[in-house]
């Protein structure tokens, strides 16, 4: 045999929550048919046919048995001598005819088990080619080892609901020592399936499942956010589990968890009901199917790191539930990938079992916080409810909405975030230092729109107050304006009058003139020499007029400087 078989066994869970919803996923079914061609020889003297047994493959099945049935092409010179039974690739066997057909030669006659259609087959025969019903009149027969030993009953229908995945083995005895003999020239197997959700690669293959990703809904309500997530397949079926890599996708934030990948080694598992829960269980073993029989188990990975194909979410991955905890529910993703070629498998569902529990409570530490204008003000918004360990990452909307302050008075976040195991958190708001004189000024701070963990229970609205800063003073002033010009025509200068707000230095500056610098004084009328140099002060002595600009700059005492341009005409009149 390729490999060994495990039967299969029903795990009962204990616990009490919901259970997500399927969104629509693979659907149908499909008809298989194998045929062994190989000779079966039932001997003269009685005994076991050979080969015992005749084994026929059967692989890519895309899910579980809902209808069998069996075709032998028969000979035999005395047929009530003949027992056959079939043994499935999960070890259970029925018995397909015993001690029927009487005396009579069968000569070639191809005959088929079926348990919908046709009658017994005669007790006393004659048997010809036709359709039956598995037929056994002589209570419990014996095929000794590797034989299944005891069967007696004759229903097909009891494969109903198993992966016919495997070698399914049929077991050839004629029980009476006489001088009688015959041959199974083929056998073979039409099997329906259903469909399964999940349907891993088959033979030759690797790679993505179908579907990939298969879906669950699983909404949380409003205020509640998940606490805990338990994955369940009642039906698991490979021939090859530690090819088999799985990943659960939350619907939120990006949290996965890769729970099954490299386990279980390379023997056949066959309608294994598994859960996976972080709380409960061991691990699975690595490469033997001892220690992962059918039971609750811990999220495994022996094969990091892994990857999956698109779109599933890249990794690194974790291996527990825990990524989805503090989160809100939506649609959850089972990604299933076939790391090697040569073998198949499917999953005839999967659910999860996921428990709720409040979102924590968020308010703020304080319903009103001041500070004077040019300072920040902090807000504290606290989270309770779980211990911080468990608390996950939520988010925030905060609006603003003005009182007596004005939208430019102020700046401020409009989203406020925690991160997992984060308790507290502060918002920033820094005022802005415009002028002294101003009266107290108002703003309040709202927080909305929770997300994932957080609830508005308390305080969701703070008033900031602004308190105006008597350090803050209005600047000194810069203007000024020119008056008269008067001209002294001996020296060929001019005085410029200016006339300033307060203290400070006047200047002047021009391609025409020298440079020259004056006090303010305590400001008013300010007499500024202008004195042209060069030529310029040559035409004005000698042909009587000249014309220039200058630059006159007024810098106030603890001000900044203002400079304001002048056009300049000089004339001599005598």
């Amino acid at each position: 045999m390729k490999r060994s078989t495990a039967k299969k066994a029903w795990l009962v869970a204990l616990g009490v929550a919901l259970t997500a919803l399927a969104l629509p996923g693979v659907a149908g079914a499909e008809v298989l048919n194998r045929t062994q061609p190989g000779d079966v020889t039932i001997p003269l003297a009685g005994g076991n046919g050979s080969p015992y047994p005749s084994v026929l493959q059967v692989e890519e099945a895309d899910g579980n048995i809902n209808d069998l049935n069996v075709q032998v092409t028969l000979s035999h010179t005395y047929p009530d001598d003949v027992d056959l039974a079939l043994v499935s690739p999960d070890g259970d066997s029925e018995m397909l005819m015993s001690d029927a057909c009487g005396s009579g030669d069968l000569a070639g006659a191809t005959i088929e088990f079926n348990d919908d259609i046709g009658g017994p087959m005669p007790d006393a025969g004659p048997c010809a080619t036709n359709t039956y019903n598995p037929s056994n009149y002589e209570g419990a027969d014996t095929f000794g080892a590797p034989g299944p030993g005891s069967v007696s009953t004759a229903s097909l229908a009891n494969f109903d609901g198993e992966d016919p995945n495997g070698p399914w083995h049929l077991f050839v005895i004629d029980d009476v020592g006489a001088e009688d003999a015959g041959l199974i020239t083929s056998w073979s197997l039409s099997i329906n399936t259903d469909t399964a959700e999940v349907i891993v690669p088959g033979t030759g293959t690797s790679g993505k499942a179908k579907a990939y990703p298969s879906t669950k809904a699983f909404n949380t309500p409003a205020g509640k956010v998940v606490s805990d997530v338990n994955f369940t397949t009642p039906d698991f079926n490979h021939m090859h589990p530690d090819d088999v890599d799985m990943l659960l996708a939350g619907p939120r934030r990006g949290a996965k968890a890769l729970f099954m990948s490299d386990a279980c080694g390379s023997t056949d598992i066959h309608d294994y009901s598994w859960t996976f829960d972080d709380d409960l269980g061991a691990p699975m073993s690595d490469s033997e199917i001892t220690g992962c029989n059918p039971f609750t188990i811990k999220p495994t990975n022996f094969g990091s790191p892994d990857t999956f194909p698109a779109p599933a979410p890249a990794g690194p991955y974790g291996t527990s539930f825990t990524a989805f905890d503090g989160l809100e529910g939506g649609v959850f993703s089972l990604f299933v990938n076939d790391d090697a070629g040569g073998d198949t498998g499917f999953l005839t569902s999967w659910s999860l079992t996921v428990t709720t529990r409040d979102a924590a409570d968020t308010v703020f530490s304080t319903a009103s916080a001041q500070a004077n204008e040019g300072a920040t003000v902090l807000l504290e918004v606290k989270r309770s409810g779980p211990t911080p360990a468990l608390l996950g990452p939520a988010t925030l909307a905060v609006t603003t909405k003005l009182g007596t302050a004005a939208a430019n008075d102020f700046s401020g976040p409009t989203t406020l975030e925690f991160a997992r195991g984060q308790a507290a958190a502060t918002l920033a708001f820094p005022i802005v230092a415009d002028r002294a004189g101003e009266g107290a000024e108002t703003f309040e701070v709202t927080l909305a729109s929770p997300r994932d963990d957080a609830r508005l229970t308390g305080t969701k609205t703070a008033t900031v107050v602004i308190n105006p800063s008597a350090a803050i003073v209005d600047p000194p002033s810069n203007k000024f304006n020119f008056g008269k010009l008067k001209r002294n025509a001996k020296k060929g200068t001019a005085m410029l009058f200016v006339n300033v707000p307060g203290p400070g230095n006047l200047a002047v500056s021009g391609k025409k003139v020298k440079a020259a610098k004056k006090a303010a004084g305590n400001g008013g009328l300010v007499a500024l020499p202008i004195k042209p140099k060069g030529k310029a002060k040559g035409a004005l002595k000698e042909k009587g007029s000249v014309k220039f600009s200058v630059k006159v700059t007024f810098t106030p005492t603890g001000g900044t400087a203002l400079t304001l341009p002048r056009r300049v005409k000089l004339v001599l009149n005598d």
